[in-house]
């Protein structure tokens, strides 16, 4: 990280996987709360492949992390802060919020969905990282819909296993591809 690296961030966290039209409103409030706060904005993930995540054995990703990546920095996030799942999956949320998000990565600012689930076995929620990040330390971004459907990664592969591709395409807020070393 470089030096201005030092102010803080405002970090979006979670997996990521597709970077569909909730997980683009979830970072691109991430990089606003930057702006608005003088911070870094990052976004926390995992490199690992989604499959590896607790109850998506035998999920296919949506993204690759190089399509990830590039996805992401298009929406100008300054730092993409990517965790080893393994190294970090035993972490309480306390642990999680303590060790990494505050003492490692100054965060001062964690931007999370609705839904958002971290530590050990999944027991912090939007509402743990809100007890243990402060009221200002937090903002959870509510739920994105298109036509009356909940955006997310399991809906967008039913889709695309179903050959409905505008309705991937929707969700995701672009076309779907598959970028081909």
């Amino acid at each position: 990280l470089s030096p201005e690296s030092g102010r803080g961030f405002a970090v979006a966290l979670g997996s990521f996987d597709g970077i569909h039209a909730g997980h683009v409103a979830l970072i691109t409030r991430a990089v606003s709360a930057a702006r608005e706060r003088g911070l870094c904005s990052a976004v926390w993930t995992f490199h690992d492949d989604a499959s590896q995540l607790p109850g998506k054995t035998g999920t296919r990703v949506i993204t690759t992390l190089k399509e990830k990546l590039g996805l992401i920095a298009s929406l100008g996030v300054d730092y993409a802060l990517l965790e080893d799942f393994s190294r970090v999956r035993d972490y309480s949320p306390e642990r999680f919020v303590n060790e990494l998000l505050k003492e490692k990565a100054n965060v001062k600012a964690a931007v999370c969905g609705f839904n958002f689930r971290f530590g050990k076995m999944g027991l912090g929620d939007s509402d743990t990282l809100r007890e243990l990040m402060g009221d200002d330390g937090c903002i959870i971004v509510p739920p994105v819909y298109r036509d009356g459907r909940l955006v997310s990664s399991t809906a967008i592969r039913l889709f695309i296993s179903a050959g409905e591709m505008d309705k991937a395409a929707d969700m995701l807020g672009r076309p779907f591809f598959i970028d081909f070393p």
